[in-house]
């Protein structure tokens, strides 16, 4: 990647990101296609949901950009990253003290905002694998 990066040092603005496209335009056989469930962004939601599949299959990874996981414009997104903050994964059980807490959330808070709206689907994967 240095070379890349010394080559086109002049014209990359985002740095790694920049790079990595740089790296799958000359690669593009080594670039796997991921569906927005598994990088699940506040733009996909905040307005209306801009990730269709997400309604069939629920979202696998949030992406925390925008700082939505420390400031309050995107509760749905905060809310999960404090309930999961919590967590000791040795010990902790993930049924009590992650996804009720945060399934309560969603019922109770989650039509106030485009996000929250889809709050069942931020939980869906996570009920494929803790027992409720």
């Amino acid at each position: 990647m240095a070379p890349i990066e010394k080559e086109f040092h002049s014209k990359i603005s985002w740095g790694d990101q920049d790079i990595i496209n740089i790296v799958f335009h000359y690669h593009p056989d080594k670039l796997y296609l991921m569906g927005c469930e598994y990088n699940y962004r506040p733009d996909h939601c905040m307005y209306m949901n801009m990730c269709k599949s997400v309604i069939e299959r629920g979202v696998y990874a949030l992406h925390g950009n925008r700082k939505v996981f420390h400031n309050k414009k995107q509760p749905a997104f905060r809310v999960i990253y404090q309930a999961w903050k919590k967590i000791d994964l040795g010990s902790t059980d993930l049924r009590q003290e992650f996804y009720y807490p945060v399934s309560k959330y969603f019922i109770k808070n989650g039509t106030q905002s485009n996000c929250g709206k889809l709050g069942r689907k931020f939980l869906q994967n996570i009920e494929k694998i803790i027992p409720l």
